[in-house]
């Protein structure tokens, strides 16, 4: 099992200084009344820009989409109508469809966040390249790492790690469901 990261120095300098701020504001209070209005304008404007962003978001008006209309349907039918301990193929979404909505484990997830908890996955990177490419050896590995499903999207086809083989799949294995720019191949007939 992997260990989640320690904190960080950042994390601690944070705290010191907040603690050395907040001491050097109390000793300017003691200083002047001119000191003590630059004190109440810095807490006053601090206060101010928190509560702004606050408000902003409490009136809605900050939305960020995290899944389209369509990973949310296919996130719903990865979840209705594959079986619960499917795996899926899928390039490296940092929100993925068919993990988060669909409740499905993948193959290789986002490295970005694999690096920050410090999981090896160069070994599997290198077979999911091979998978997507249709290399000889990409039917065993399909098999090795017990793929039911693959995934090819918009984001497969312009992932810049590898080239997407669709003629491979589309020869090989057949279609489960295309909804919109997105076709799913089913590998194995559970």
């Amino acid at each position: 099992l992997h260990s989640f990261p320690t904190r960080r120095s950042s994390d601690l300098w944070y705290v010191v200084s907040a603690v050395g701020v907040a001491a050097l504001l109390g000793w300017l209070t003691t200083r002047s009344r001119r000191w003590l209005g630059f004190v109440v304008g810095v807490v006053v404007l601090t206060c101010f820009s928190g509560a702004l962003d606050v408000s902003r978001t409490v009136q809605g008006s900050y939305k960020v989409e995290l899944f389209s209309s369509q990973a949310q349907q296919l996130g719903a039918s990865v979840r209705d109508e594959t079986p619960r301990d499917s795996i899926f193929l899928t390039a490296q979404y940092a929100n993925n469809p068919y993990a988060a909505l669909g409740g499905r484990r993948i193959v290789l997830g986002y490295t970005g966040w694999l690096w920050s908890y410090g999981i090896t996955y160069a070994e599997r990177e290198t077979d999911v390249v091979k998978m997507y490419e249709g290399a000889p050896e990409a039917p065993g590995l399909l098999q090795k790492y017990g793929v039911s499903f693959v995934v090819i999207s918009n984001a497969e086809r312009n992932d810049t790690g590898y080239t997407v083989n669709e003629p491979f799949f589309r020869a090989n294995y057949p279609v489960w469901k295309t909804l919109g720019d997105t076709t799913i191949y089913q590998i194995t007939n559970r």
